[in-house]
């Protein structure tokens, strides 16, 4: 076996915001040392923020393929050699041959049961925490946490010559969510913890396949070990003042939430008068997609008022009582069933809908000295709440019934081992928001095989309403014009209808039932101006929808997503899909570069010098296109496939022949398939090579690209 050496740059995340802003490397790239190398840049395992360096202990799994190959050959276990250099010693199994190209892989951690790159069954790693556990946050707008072999990394080198030093990009497995919390209320508090819900699983232990890094895929190692829900607990939290706001932030396995779906947010806090919850449900009307390496921005407004935390005169409540919870029984009367969420074991399950009158959980161990909590609750009243649970062990358990209002009262009944209970209507002080019981037990290892909740409200309470708005920004062009926004209200109040009010005179909205037609006058300024509508639900937490506008002589450049609208003599853009970057004016000896780009919804910004601009003109074949570049005089000409049967170029040329003419095809979303027609050659897909920074022709894709037209 050779030896192998790892260099890894010491460089910052390589998360890249949604709607928000990109964060960038922070360090250089080594410059290689060596005959056998390979070099990363990485968001790695200990940091401060975006610092990020590597430490003591860390290693990493290595992979390597013939390039484009399925193959994969296990090279094992790197260690960490320098700590300064982020150099890392290993060994390469079997020979490689002089005349291949490979393509490298490498994981952080390193786990013995990763097969390869392409894993969908073995070698589960753990992405946020396990299923049932806690992340936790240092302060408020930190990122410090986010590290750790909990937080795995994954790279790939692509068509690396046997004798050149691969260069790896490590990226985050994980999805970052952000979310912003704004302080409504008048006073200030301290955000202790954030639950988020979403349809499928999120964290805990997954098979990992990051054959592409554009599209790593983490599937669940069972629903045993994996969670749809996920909390961050903050310490050392600073209190967030009225009008003012902070950002935390929850890493989840990368996953797409259904259009349809619902994803709830709960954020926990506390303040001078009391502690509370605002629980914030977000209702998907299009697909969203939670990328790795991503961050999703999610705004919050706390507007629940604080519960006091007293309960009247101190000498009226009663705080420890005993309670015999099998003489309770259950009275009958006129009830209906709302949307709701239970809290248990430190997750959190969502009723959807009224038609859902009961929740099972079933499994929950309860260690000696330990105790599983299920909560009851909902923002309206609650009237009463039903625990049956069902084939109990015999062991002895404790039992807490704890109230959130009335002073926090508590009543407790121990040595319990009957196997059905329930908890009545009148059995409950007024005005109760919430319901909590806890089993705790006093012997050895016991459970809870079965537990069912049952949610009742009167009837005549009703669920407060939850307004909804897409999309959350709209932009025009310094023209104007007219763009609709959805609204959903659930929980509908007969004659309250929604209110849309503009911040700023020439930004105008027009209600019609759940539909908001937004308008924006002419711009005929020479900067770009930004407004807000305030959409409102009588009973229901306020939205607010973005309005930009771009300055009038400014250049637009518009995502193509139909192929039949490109024509001769457009002026476009080539970029990366899933990344802020775009075909640069610099011709590499077998490859174009990369040059940075600002991205927003479907336009970009006005390009630098250094993105080229290219002008589409008519291929040599029938129903092809050629892409000309005019200037610099560096690359002037026609952009063309160079590629071989074993290398991936992308070169300009002054002739126009079929290697420089491209068919293209453009889905729904933008993705661009762009070939080249040239013969017998199957490198030639004009793609984006994340690894290597640059733009080149492959036989598959790399990293999909898109189409910017000028407007």
């Amino acid at each position: 076996m050779k030896k192998f050496i790892l260099s890894l740059g010491l460089v910052a995340m390589m998360l890249n915001l949604t709607n928000c802003a990109q964060y960038d490397d922070v360090n250089s790239t080594v410059e290689p040392q060596g005959d056998f190398e390979i070099y990363a840049s990485v968001s790695r395992t200990a940091n401060d923020g975006l610092n990020t360096v590597w430490s003591t202990g860390d290693d990493l799994g290595v992979f390597h393929a013939v390039t484009d190959g399925t193959t994969y050959t296990k090279d094992g276990q790197f260690k960490l050699d320098n700590v300064e250099t982020g150099r890392f010693l290993g060994n390469v199994n079997g020979t490689l041959d002089p005349q291949e190209e490979y393509d490298w892989y490498a994981m952080y951690p390193y786990d013995s049961h990763v097969p390869g790159p392409a894993n969908t069954s073995s070698g589960y790693m753990t992405i946020g925490c396990a299923a049932g556990a806690t992340q936790t946050q240092t302060g408020n707008n930190s990122l410090a946490h986010v590290a750790g072999s909990n937080y795995p990394l994954v790279g790939k080198a692509y068509a690396v010559p046997a004798g050149s030093a691969p260069a790896l990009a490590m990226t985050h497995v994980a999805s970052l969510v952000e979310f912003e919390i704004t302080n409504s209320l008048e006073e200030a508090f301290t955000v202790s913890s954030i639950q988020f819900t979403a349809p499928v699983a999120i964290i805990g232990t997954f098979y990992i396949d990051f054959t592409d890094i554009a599209n790593i895929k983490a599937e669940s190692s069972g629903a045993n070990y994996t969670s749809s829900n996920a909390t961050l607990a903050v310490t050392n939290g600073v209190a967030i003042a009225k009008g003012e706001s902070a950002k935390f932030y929850l890493p989840v396995a990368p996953f797409t939430a259904a259009a349809g779906s619902n994803l709830t947010v709960v954020v926990t806090a506390t303040s001078e008068s009391g502690s509370g919850a605002h629980e914030k449900a977000i209702a998907l009307t299009n697909a969203v997609e939670f990328k790795s390496g991503k961050i999703k921005n999610v705004k919050v407004n706390y507007t629940t008022p604080f519960a006091t935390s007293g309960g009247g005169n101190e000498g009226d409540v009663e705080t420890e009582v005993t309670h015999d919870f099998t003489k309770i029984s259950f009275t009958s009367w006129t009830s209906s069933y709302v949307a709701h969420t239970v809290d248990y074991d430190q997750s959190t399950v969502t009723f959807a809908s009224a038609s859902k009158q009961t929740q099972t959980i079933t499994n929950m161990p309860v260690t000696k000295g330990g105790a599983v909590t299920l909560v009851a609750k909902n923002a309206a009243t609650i009237k009463s709440a039903k625990f049956e649970c069902q084939q109990w062990t015999t062991k002895t358990q404790t039992i807490t019934l704890k109230y959130s209002t009335d002073g926090g009262r508590t009543f407790s009944s121990t040595g319990v081992t009957s196997s059905t209970f329930t908890i009545s209507k009148e059995n409950l002080p007024e005005n109760t928001d919430a319901v909590q019981i806890t089993f705790n037990s006093t012997s050895n290892q016991v459970g809870i095989k079965s537990a069912t909740i049952v949610y009742v409200t009167n009837e005549a309470e009703a669920a407060a309403p939850r307004l909804s708005v897409t999309p959350y920004e709209v932009e025009f062009t310094a023209d104007g014009g007219s763009k609709d926004v959805a609204c959903t209200v659930e929980n509908e109040v007969s004659g309250v209808e929604i209110v849309a009010t503009p911040s700023e005179s020439w930004v105008s909205a027009v209600v019609s039932d759940k539909t908001i037609t937004i308008t924006a006058e002419k711009n005929t300024a020479s900067e770009a101006r930004t407004a807000t509508v305030t959409i409102a639900y009588e009973g229901a937490e306020s939205e607010t929808v973005t309005v930009k506008q771009g300055a009038a002589g400014a250049k637009v450049w518009t995502l193509v997503t139909d192929a039949s609208t490109l024509a001769v003599g457009d002026q476009i853009i080539i970029a990366a899909k899933g990344s802020n970057y775009a075909i640069s004016t610099t011709q590499n000896s077998n490859n174009r570069g990369q040059a940075a780009i600002t991205k927003s919804g479907n336009t970009l910004s006005t390009p630098s010098s250094s993105v080229q601009i290219l002008t589409v003109k008519a291929g040599s074949t029938s129903g092809s296109f050629a892409f000309y570049a005019a200037a610099p005089s560096s690359t002037v000409g026609y952009l063309y496939c160079a590629s071989t049967s074993s290398k991936n170029y992308l070169r300009t040329q002054t002739t126009l022949d079929a290697k420089a003419s491209w068919t293209v095809s453009i889905a729904a979303d933008g993705t661009a398939t762009i070939k080249s027609n040239v013969a017998n050659i199957s490198r030639n897909l004009l793609s984006y090579n994340s690894s290597s920074s640059c733009f080149a022709c492959y036989s598959s894709v790399q990293a999909a690209v898109v189409i910017y037209k000028l407007q």
